[in-house]
């Protein structure tokens, strides 16, 4: 539904395997703001898909990054980059 909104209007939009939902658990203190681990992930999959996007091959995360995502709460609900 976003896609066909925004390409009407003449924009890109890059949706995630997880549709911009995630677990409760993931956020810290309202459902805006994700924890740190997990917004680590959410980069990650956004990162990913861009390079996909653009033809590009995506430069690996810094280890910490990826310790990072690794201790967010939702992740085995969470999407993968």
């Amino acid at each position: 539904m976003l896609t066909g909104f925004y390409g009407v209007h003449g924009a890109g939009f890059l949706p995630l395997p997880n549709h911009g939902r995630y677990p409760r658990a993931d956020f810290f203190d309202s459902q805006d703001h994700l924890v740190t681990e997990c917004q680590a992930l959410h980069s990650m999959a956004v990162g990913s898909r861009l390079a996909q996007l653009l033809g590009r091959r995506a430069a690996m995360p810094p280890a910490g990054a990826i310790a990072d995502a690794a201790r967010c709460p939702g992740v085995s609900e969470s999407p993968a980059a």
